[in-house]
């Protein structure tokens, strides 16, 4: 097993956290994320095991959910244009050292709810106000 503070280490967890978290938000079960991603149902038990995916598995997930991966590898630069979109605040809580699973996932949901309630009524406001 590597090191975590060795460069090009990949976090499982933040990494599972985020897609559980887009799985979550769209209401899905499991087994729609795989054939929604086009991976195996098998591969997604493994993942939830702390078992790492594989390289295939890894970019069909972060493409389903729309994440960048350079937030999963330490050292990992990030996009210049990063959103923040409820899966991104899921990687960095998943990966706060601090924050048990349980706790990064209690928090990523009170932050789902609210972001996605205050971007509904900026949206709602926005509309209201154009000529």
């Amino acid at each position: 097993m590597e090191p975590e503070g060795r460069l090009g280490h990949f976090d499982m967890e933040a990494f599972y956290g985020s897609v559980d978290n887009e799985r979550r938000t769209r209401g899905l079960t499991w087994k729609r994320v795989a054939e929604e991603a086009g991976v195996s149902a098998s591969s997604l038990s493994r993942m939830a095991r702390g078992k790492r995916p594989d390289v295939d598995t890894f970019a069909a997930l972060a493409a389903w959910a729309q994440l960048d991966t350079n937030m999963f590898v330490a050292g990992g630069k990030g996009s210049s244009g990063d959103r923040l979109v409820p899966s991104t605040i899921a990687a960095q809580l998943y990966r706060d050292p601090q924050l048990t699973r349980q706790a990064a996932a209690t928090l990523t949901d009170i932050f789902t709810v609210s972001y996605s309630r205050l971007a509904r009524d900026r949206s709602t406001r926005s509309r209201k106000t154009k000529p």
